[in-house]
């Protein structure tokens, strides 16, 4: 995880989990909540900032969390849609 009070916007390459390991991420903006919009080559997308590491050896290494978070905020998500819809 990477110290919110020393973030360089748009020019430091910074590295966060994917599915296939881990992904290099330029951060464009830092959100109230702990969450930071992020650039790739192919989009941009809101990750949580403990999801954000200054090297691509941690980011691999904290992918196991990475995933377990993303299938319980998907599970929680789609929870929520079943209760509305009933």
């Amino acid at each position: 995880m990477i110290n919110k009070d020393k973030i360089v916007f748009n020019t430091h390459t910074y590295y966060t989990c994917s599915y296939s390991g881990a992904i290099g991420i330029k951060i464009l903006k830092l959100f109230e909540d702990g969450c930071v919009l992020v650039k790739t080559k192919t989009g941009t997308f809101v990750r949580p900032l403990m999801y954000v590491y200054n090297t691509e050896e941690d980011a691999r290494k904290g992918g196991r969390d990475w995933e377990h978070y993303e299938r319980k905020r998907k599970k929680n998500k789609k929870s929520k849609k079943k209760k509305i819809s009933s």
